[in-house]
């Protein structure tokens, strides 16, 4: 059976698939940091506040305090609801999954012609990678 032999059309086609992966990667990389700043934005009056109002019991009003524990079992409750720290989680793996495609597709190019794996099935598997990573990937 005979190999594809590498050209300059299926470099051009594996190097659109990097950028693609690249730009995909950094995309996720920012979405998973600003789901990560939003958990801890949620995540912070559910611990602070009840100690807060815990150390300053005699200082605080009633009312502002019951107000201070309802706020913040509010912010709570929409961080759980939003699931903030399990999205954050996704898209940075996503992030790194692209960030591995690009490099193994990058030391494949880096060969020379002659000691790559063939073309038919680097393309193939660049292919099959790419379409399965964006299929798998949280929305950005």
């Amino acid at each position: 059976m005979e190999q594809m032999e590498w050209n300059d059309a299926s470099e051009d086609l594996i190097n659109g698939y990097i950028e693609n992966a690249m730009h995909r990667a950094n995309q996720h990389d920012i979405a998973g940091k600003r789901h990560k700043i939003y958990n801890i934005i949620g995540s912070t009056p559910g611990i602070i506040v009840p100690i807060i109002i815990g150390g300053l019991e005699s200082h605080i009003d009633p009312i502002t305090s019951s107000v201070l524990l309802i706020f913040s079992g509010v912010v709570c409750g929409i961080n759980s609801l939003m699931n903030f720290a399990n999205r954050s989680r996704n898209h940075l793996e996503a992030s790194s999954r692209y960030d591995e495609f690009v490099n193994d597709n990058r030391r494949v190019l880096v060969m020379t012609r002659q000691f790559r794996p063939p073309c038919d099935v680097s393309l193939m598997q660049s292919t099959n990678t790419i379409n399965r990573y964006m299929s798998d990937s949280p929305p950005i």
